[in-house]
């Protein structure tokens, strides 16, 4: 899914972050690379049939995460057992800040040992059908009980979670936020992926992982808000909510 990538990673950038580069499979480069022009691309060689990366590409990748602040992982990575492989190989192996989404979730979700193993800081960024995936809850049962559900599995894992959807909750061991910001018109494909990128780009100015995903997840949703007001709740876009990010982030520096 190349505009689930290439939206992260612009988000990554319209958050702050001062360059952002996109690993993507060889075969889908063209294609990722007429849609960002702001950004660095690399090739994946070693991917899989559907064009997600493989087990093999753990050591280029590690290489290149090496200068890097934080790494994003799961926007457009699809689900195949070398992906899953991959996801696991590349979370134990990088030291460093790492937000995981989308199909990496699901990935991580066959071996949560993965996380205990973790050199670095992990942020999860699921919705609740995800979150039910890691605690093995359906969906329902997690948005019975948010706060709760993404307290517990953050104390226990030692990450920070986040809990999207109504009121997006962001956990910590011994802290909790619940975020008031944001309309039902944010319920669309791909604004998940300007999150997970939003929060990887104010990571990479030197945030700590709590902080980041709680200013990440209030900005997300103040563009969420400033869509509703361009272009009303129906018809919203993940590329409108992206474009109001710098507004967001300006409203924000002003306390306005």
């Amino acid at each position: 899914m190349v505009g689930a990538a290439c939206l992260a990673t612009s988000a990554s950038l319209r958050s702050g972050a001062g360059l952002t580069t996109l690993a993507i499979s060889w075969r889908l480069l063209p294609v990722a690379s007429s849609k960002l022009t702001c950004a660095l691309t690399h090739a994946i060689e070693k991917d899989t049939e559907n064009a997600g990366p493989a087990l093999g590409c753990v050591g280029g990748l590690i290489e290149l995460a090496t200068p890097m602040d934080v790494v994003v992982i799961g926007p457009g990575i699809g689900r195949h057992c070398s992906t899953e492989k991959f996801v696991h190989a590349f979370l134990r192996r990088c030291d460093k800040t790492i937000v995981l989404d989308a199909d990496g979730l699901t990935a991580l979700a066959s071996d949560l040992s993965t996380l205990r193993e973790r050199r670095g800081l992990t942020v999860l960024t699921p919705h609740p059908g995800e979150m039910g995936r890691l605690c093995g809850k359906t969906a329902s049962e997690v948005n019975e009980g948010r706060t709760r559900i993404a307290a517990d599995f953050a104390r226990e894992y030692g990450c920070v979670v986040v809990l999207k959807g109504h009121e997006t909750v962001v956990a910590e061991a011994s802290r909790i936020y619940v975020n008031k910001t944001g309309n039902p018109g944010m319920a669309t494909g791909g604004a998940g992926d300007v999150l997970s990128g939003a929060i990887g780009g104010l990571l990479a100015q030197g945030m700590a992982d709590f902080e980041a995903a709680q200013l990440g997840v209030y900005l997300h949703g103040i563009a969420g808000d400033l869509c509703k007001q361009r272009v009303g709740e129906y018809g919203m876009t993940a590329v409108d909510i992206l474009d109001e990010l710098p507004g967001a982030i300006t409203r924000h520096r002003e306390g306005s």
